[in-house]
């Protein structure tokens, strides 16, 4: 107990000792360790200060613990007040005990009016005796009250919650009183754990006209004649929202046909019902439904009552999700121009009925994903229905699986599975279009993908569905395509459908489809080598490459001549290649060719080529020649079978004669024998000759033909550089010994 008052004094009031402490507790009911005198002893004798007198107080509790102790420690007990009547509760911070069970004739019981106040029964009762307008417990205006472990009965409301903050009501049973529970106008608070909250004759428990964020758990509700967990209100602009219902169990027996199990009414809104188990004889509704609220993983099972009904007055935007309904009667309805609604991955069972019923000229825009229905009459029963959409469905009903009547126009039926001949449209306002999903993925004849393969699809009637391209995997992206569209006047079908793939420089496959599905189209290639071109060539060295029309491995014969006499090979399968090839001899014109071969072991070869190897000057790259097959523009190497030098001077040097020339054309030169006027010449010194023609320009070039002169020049500078430096040195000599003479 925290904040009690604690007085402690000794047993003597004399000059000698006297002590008193006043101290309060702490929050966990302890005080500050104090000293305290137990006796006084001199040389006449030993006074006593023992027993100590303790005594603590608090407002609103009783003390039970006997006031002195002799002992040096002790753990001092205040509790609530033992509560033997009905009355107000009415001091701030305190915890109330029922001692004991309470009757209440023809009046209320208790009334708790103030902040932080706790009644806990101790599993006592609280009993009335059904007087109109009694309550058990009333929590008014009062926030942070707690109500627990009671037994409320036979009042006409169990508890009422009126305008309070943080209220909690948990582990009580709250049993045959007209109505159980009732919450109105309050904030934030629990119901939890209660082992029953029961209405006879109304509702079990009701969160009303603005109750907002109430976590409702764990409890057992029971009404035999009303709703089992009722969320809304009637007075404007009063709504009850984001409230949270879950893990409860719902009983309704006997009920009054219209009312709920769980039921989200008028002005409840944004609130959340999930994963509470509702049982509904004779003409309760598992879950009734007015406004935006949510349903999910929900177990309801009904006698007569209808397992669902949205919209009893207009609702919309409501989403339902992972529930199972089994009923008597109709397992869903949905109506009262009620749209914009979600159900996905519910379980909609009728044993005697319609599975599900889609009423009023408004009840539009409905989707359905991946939901079953199964009906005993039909599985869907439209009315004046328009525009509602079902996807990955399943639908069957006995009588048929669909029927649509009034104005049910443009309802969608996509992947979803019914028998076509148990669909009747009985209206000739009333209309429905079936659509399959169309999967597509292109591969060649060895189940390779084909990614950039243009994929078109067509109706019967002509009408192109689709063109899209293959993605690096060989699938196209999913479609939906139309199977059938049915009036009350007959089928109008869509299929078969032409779907073909193409892709140079494959041909064109095509297949029919009479309903759509997954479709796999291959293509059949013819394979060939393309883009043959050289990427690198160095002395010793080149690097090819190459792109064959499907994936191939490869090979490259390579020699001096097309009779080849090496071989390059890579067993590894691609469509895009490229070859090392190593240990060439520089300045050497190679001739090539490439083979490929698939894995069903078809096998073509190119064209030849070459290629050059770099020499003194550099090499070029390769070209084809002619053969089958697509060839590659190449450009040739022009260059002289010797590279002339410019290094080395002749042994004679050689005079021009200009103007004298050979058989050839050539000039003369002394020491030259002759020339040739094709670039090549027999050089007596190892020297160029002097052509007569500059072309072709790779032999023609003037500046290697001059070089024997110039390095004649530049011997005779040297020789005539040492002579000067020899005669400078002499001169010195001379110079020197003369002086030394003097």
């Amino acid at each position: 107990i925290a904040s009690a008052n604690l007085n402690i004094s000794n047993s003597r009031n004399t000059s000698v000792q006297f002590e008193v402490f006043n101290l309060t507790t702490n929050s966990t009911g302890w005080i500050e360790r104090q000293n305290v005198t137990e006796y006084a002893q001199n040389s006449t004798g030993v006074i006593n200060y023992t027993p100590q007198y303790i005594a603590a107080s608090k407002s609103g509790v009783q003390n039970v613990t006997q006031n002195n102790y002799t002992t040096q420690s002790g753990t001092y007990t205040i509790v609530v007040p033992a509560l033997v009547g009905c009355g107000y509760l009415d001091v701030p911070n305190t915890n109330y005990a029922l001692a004991q069970n309470i009757t209440s004739a023809g009046a209320s019981c208790f009334s708790i009016v103030a902040d932080n106040i706790t009644l806990d029964c101790a599993r006592y009762s609280i009993t009335g005796d059904l007087t109109p307008n009694t309550y058990g417990v009333l929590i008014n205006v009062s926030n942070n009250s707690i109500i627990k472990n009671c037994v409320i009965k036979k009042f006409a409301l169990g508890i009422n919650v009126t305008s309070s903050f943080n209220t909690t009501v948990s582990y009580n049973n709250v049993s045959y009183n007209t109505k159980g529970i009732r919450v109105v106008q309050s904030y934030n608070g629990t119901i939890s754990d209660n082992v029953k909250i029961h209405g006879m004759t109304n509702r079990g428990l009701e969160l009303f006209d603005n109750t907002d964020y109430f976590t409702v758990r764990n409890n057992s509700v029971e009404s035999w004649t009303s709703e089992g967990i009722f969320v809304g209100g009637t007075t404007a602009p009063y709504y009850s929202e984001y409230n949270t219902i879950y893990n409860n169990t719902v009983s309704l027996n006997g009920t009054t046909l219209g009312q709920g199990g769980l039921d989200a009414g008028y002005r409840a809104i944004y609130n959340n019902f999930s994963s509470n188990i509702v049982n509904a004889t004779n003409n309760g509704y598992g879950i009734v439904n007015e406004n935006a609220n949510t349903f999910d993983s929900n177990i309801i099972v009904t006698g007569n009552g209808l397992g669902i009904i949205n919209g009893w007055t207009s609702a919309g935007w409501s989403n339902y999700s992972n529930n199972q309904l089994t009923s008597g009667n109709t397992s869903l309805v949905i109506t009262n121009n009620v749209g914009n609604c979600r159900f996905y991955n519910n379980v909609f069972t009728s044993t005697a009925s319609n599975a599900t019923e889609l009423r009023g000229s408004a009840t539009t825009l409905n989707d359905f994903f991946r939901n079953t229905f199964t009906g005993n009459a039909y599985g869907i029963y439209f009315n004046n229905a328009p525009a509602n959409k079902f996807v990955d469905s399943v639908i069957s009903g006995v009588t048929g699986d669909l029927f649509l009547n009034g104005s049910s126009y443009d309802n969608l039926f996509i992947n979803t599975t019914f028998t076509k001949s148990k669909a009747t449209v009985a209206s000739a306002d009333s209309n429905f279009t079936v659509q399959w999903y169309l999967g597509v993925r292109v591969i060649d004849d060895l189940s390779a993908a084909v990614s950039g393969a243009v994929v078109n699809a067509t109706a019967v009637n002509g009408t192109v569905l689709f063109s899209l391209t293959s993605d690096a995997s060989g699938y196209a992206a999913t479609q939906n395509v139309s199977e059938y569209f049915q009036t009350s006047g007959g089928v109008t079908n869509f299929t078969p459908h032409l779907l073909s793939a193409s892709k140079n420089p494959s041909n064109t496959s095509t297949i029919q489809l009479t309903e759509s599905k997954n479709a796999v189209v291959v293509l059949t290639y013819t394979l060939t080598i393309s883009n043959v071109h050289v990427i690198d060539v160095t002395q010793n060295t080149v690097t090819t490459g190459w792109d064959t029309s499907k994936a191939a491995n490869e090979t490259i014969e390579y020699g001096l001549t097309t009779s080849y006499g090496s071989t390059y090979s890579n067993t590894a399968y691609a469509a895009t290649h490229s070859a090392f090839i190593t240990s060439l001899t520089a300045a050497t014109t190679y001739h090539y060719r490439i083979m490929a071969c698939d894995a069903a072991g078809a096998c073509v070869y190119s064209s030849d080529y070459n290629f050059t190897t770099a020499g003194g000057s550099g090499g070029g790259t390769g070209g084809g020649s002619s053969g089958g097959g697509y060839i590659p523009t190449s450009t040739p190497t022009i260059a002289p079978s010797a590279v002339p030098s410019a290094t080395e001077a002749p042994t004679v040097q050689p005079s021009l004669i200009g103007g004298d020339k050979d058989a050839h054309g050539c000039l003369i030169a002394a020491g030259y024998s002759w020339c040739e006027a094709k670039q090549k010449c027999l050089r007596t010194w190892e020297e160029p000759c002097v052509l007569a023609s500059t072309s072709p320009s790779p032999t023609a070039s003037a500046t290697p033909a001059l070089a024997p002169v110039s390095g004649s020049i530049s011997s005779w500078l040297i020789l005539l550089l040492v002579l000067i430096l020899l005669l400078l040195a002499f001169f010195l000599y001379k110079r020197r010994k003369k002086k030394r003479g003097l």
